[in-house]
């Protein structure tokens, strides 16, 4: 077995909490981050164990503490914690999740004691600087310059960089003779003298080889950010924009005539021109101090700016502050704030597997690193997989799981060396740490614990172990191939209710099922069933005796034979081997009426799943056939499957529940059952699958009803999606065409956004003659925005 590995280096990631309303706490805290590697990557947040009215009213924020702090970690998914030892720990511990906790007392100590436990210090990134850029004399002038900013504001401190104490004064000892090196004292009244400039400064060094990606790039948060340097929330803010992956420009407020800080405005604005797209949209936000002057300031500077290099420039004020505490991902999406990704290089490699177990090397960091002794992490490498298993044995895809949970599942040596969070799988290393191992999850053990998360027991049933019987026996998902439409199901009639049939039978219906007179291919489709073990070969042959007929498989075929039904001998017809016809019957459950009790539909299901959103390259787990037992109560699920759309691996995968019919047709019983799973599992994607080529009118009702059940909510898709899949899409005309129907409906950017929650709108659209979602969202927010025009409208003529 061959399994993809897709390796990401990243640095790690801090995150600060400390107290409210303290500059020294703050200013200890950026000293920190500039003194690591992508430090500026790292939140800092004010921990107050009840949010001020105050607070929460100016930023909008609807939430309690408890899930504004958890919120807001999760969307910048630190790997350390850091918090003032002043801080209540207990409280603490209820907002990280399974994150590596200390205090910045003690981590502090140690970074200035040299004794680094996690990351990569800024010194050994000089160290490297100079090795590789000031080894010899240069010719082009070029410069280390790291500003000295101890004795500057702390807004002037975050925005060009500072260093802890004790690495400030070793840069100054080590450097100061060196004629490449420049340590400037900045301030407002010289900052313009020194930036900007192409020398190598403590940003470009903080951010050595990072780069930060948004989900989607349309999503990238940037803008300019008019700010009150003299108050610590604006400089907090900044900070944390900033941490976001945000391109912002802070502007203090006080210096909007400054020629540094005027020239920055402007090289932002013609950056913005000079981008290819023909609409420029400059985003800007304000503090919320911003008196009038200082508002008519700024739109005098944005007057002057467009005299200057053009009136094509689109001016767009953000009346509210980005909200990167949601917990709705539309939301954070919609404001530009899911938090980036920070990496360094992204790597492809295939990987042999030998009795399940993975193993490999990790990818380098692009510099040296030559005195980096970390007693635990230097940096992490973030994991993502990519195998197939045909019988669905394996878990294909992790999620929704903790760290010690992927640990035990893997049998994986060290608890300290993963962590499995919402934004996916890492793995931490030391400077002489550099191969991982672990071993592949099954798929049940998996959906155990997974499901175990809330507080559901799984139990498999008879019908699950048959099916993972009858997977096995055709080959495992594309062994379902043999299904190439919905004729192809009557091949399958031949053989039910234990019938023989005979090979020119056989051999006709295939043809006409098929529409394929190519003796050698259907030949080759015969030999295929066979080999699924969906039907056996044999002959019959009439007793001589009871004058029965009855069907031998060859290796029972001899001179004297025993009837099958009176047990008496009788000789084989060597004599007239005509009376000897060659014949087939169903095996195991396909001699069965029922299409292997309603498996098929199950099966067919998975590799639409497989081929349309998977892309065949197994990003998904599924289980089939179990209960979920709750309070004594349990509910039946046909089949399960955690999905990742190809290409969307920065998004969360979909859990899909799905109850699959062969002809039969869903019931109240069935709308109930999937009514309680999607009421316990928000966001689900409830599927509803049949052979039969239309529903009935009592089946729209049914499954209107949970349509309509779940249509709440105000993001991109409702609570919970329904996808509804009838034998068109399970048996479609072309090899993946199952969705060719919709794509007259669909535009590029459903494909490029969200192609399966787009499907479920277009096929709840055509089955139940409803709007979609999309369509529902549209008209409501036209409603809004015309009570806000006639608002607006209404407070001019008061005015």
């Amino acid at each position: 077995m061959t399994i993809g590995v897709n390796q990401t280096v990243s640095p790690i990631k801090l995150c600060f909490l400390i107290e409210p309303n303290s500059e020294s706490k703050f200013e200890r805290a950026i000293k920190i981050g500039f003194s690591y590697w992508g430090g500026i990557f790292s939140p800092i947040l004010p921990l107050y164990p009840v949010l001020p009215n105050e607070f929460k009213s100016e930023y909008g924020i609807e939430y309690d503490a408890l899930d504004y702090y958890i919120n807001t970690i999760d969307n910048f998914d630190p790997d350390i914690i850091l918090y003032d030892n002043s801080l209540d720990v207990d409280y603490i511990k209820t907002l990280i999740g399974d994150r590596t906790l200390l205090t910045i007392e003690d981590f502090l100590s140690d970074t200035e004691k040299g004794e680094i436990s996690y990351g990569i210090s800024i010194l050994e990134l000089i160290y490297n600087i100079i090795e590789t850029e000031f080894k010899f004399i240069r010719n082009d002038n070029l410069k280390l310059t790291l500003a000295y900013t101890q004795n500057s504001c702390l807004f002037l401190k975050s925005f060009i960089g500072c260093f802890v104490d004790g690495f400030q004064t070793e840069i100054g000892n080590q450097l100061k003779s060196s004629s490449f090196f420049e340590q400037p004292e900045i301030s407002f009244d010289n900052i313009g003298d020194h930036f900007p400039n192409r020398n190598i400064d403590t940003l470009n060094i903080n951010m050595k080889g990072i780069k930060a990606y948004p989900v989607r790039h349309w999503y990238k948060g940037e803008g300019i950010y008019f700010i009150n340097d003299e108050r610590l929330n604006d400089i907090i803010n900044y900070w944390n924009l900033r941490a976001l992956g945000w391109n912002v420009i802070p502007i203090p407020l006080k210096q909007i005539s400054n020629k540094y800080f005027s020239g920055l405005i402007e090289r932002y604005c013609q950056h913005h021109l000079n981008k290819p797209e023909s609409f420029s949209l400059i985003n800007y936000l304000i503090s919320t101090t911003t008196t009038v002057e200082q508002k008519q300031s700024i739109d005098l500077k944005f007057k002057e700016i467009r005299e200057k290099i053009g009136d094509k420039l689109n001016i767009a004020f953000q009346g509210w502050f980005p909200r990167f505490w949601a917990a709705d991902r539309s939301v954070l999406e919609a404001d530009k704030v899911l938090c980036e990704k920070t990496e360094i290089n992204s790597t492809y490699s295939q990987v042999e597997v030998q009795e399940n177990l993975v193993k490999f090397k990790t990818d380098n960091l692009p510099f040296k690193l030559n005195h980096n002794y970390n007693i635990q992490a230097s940096h992490k490498v973030n994991l993502s997989f990519s195998y197939f298993d045909e019988y669905l044995n394996d878990a294909g895809l992790i999620y929704g799981i903790e760290t010690i949970d992927w640990v035990r599942l893997t049998h994986s040596y060290s608890l300290d060396k993963w962590r499995l969070s919402k934004t996916g799988l890492s793995y931490y290393l030391s400077k002489y740490d550099d191969e991982v191992y672990f071993f592949i999850p099954k798929a049940k053990d998996f959906f155990m614990v997974f499901f175990a998360k809330s507080g559901n027991i799984l139990k498999e049933t008879s019908n699950g172990r048959l099916a993972n019987e009858v997977l096995k026996n055709i080959g495992g998902i594309r062994g379902s191939h043999f299904l190439q439409n919905k004729s192809s199901l009557k091949i399958l009639e031949l053989i039910e209710d234990s019938k023989n049939v005979y090979h020119p039978a056989l051999v006709g219906e295939i043809k006409k099922s098929l529409k394929n007179n190519n003796n050698e291919q259907v030949n080759y489709y015969i030999k295929r069933i066979i080999e699924n073990k969906i039907i056996e070969f044999g002959s019959i042959l009439q007793c001589e005796v009871c004058h029965q007929h009855a069907f031998y498989l060859p290796s029972e075929l001899k001179e004297m034979m025993t009837c099958a039904i009176c047990r008496n001998n009788f000789s084989l017809p060597m004599h007239q081997p005509t009376e000897i016809k060659w014949a087939y019957r169903g095996i195991g459950p396909f001699s069965k009426n029922n299409k292997v009790g309603g498996l098929i539909t199950v099966f067919l299901t998975l590799k639409l799943f497989n081929q349309e959103f998977a892309d065949i390259s197994g990003n998904m787990s599924a289980l089939i056939g179990f209960e979920l037992l709750k309070n004594n109560k349990p509910k039946e699920v046909d089949l399960a499957v955690l999905l990742q759309e190809k290409h969307k691996e920065n998004i969360p995968p979909d859990l899909v529940f799905c109850e699959c019919k062969t002809y039969k047709n869903f019931t109240t019983d069935d709308a109930n059952r999937m009514i309680e799973l999607g009421t316990e599992f928000p966001n689900s994607i409830l599927t509803f699958a049949t052979l039969n080529e239309e529903l009935t009118e009592n089946e729209k009702t049914e499954i209107l009803r949970v349509v309509n059940n779940f249509r709440t909510g105000y993001g991109h898709r409702p609570t919970n999606p329904i996808l509804i899949l009838t034998a068109k899409e399970l048996l479609p005309n072309r090899f993946r065409g199952h969705f060719d129907e919709y794509e007259k409906d669909s535009k590029p950017y459903h494909r490029r956004n969200d192609w399966i929650g787009s499907l479920c709108e277009f096929t709840v659209k055509k089955h139940l003659n409803l709007k979609t979602w999309g369509e529902i969202q549209g008209e409501l927010w036209q409603v809004e925005m015309k009570k806000r025009n006639e608002a607006m409208k209404d407070k001019r003529t008061t005015e």
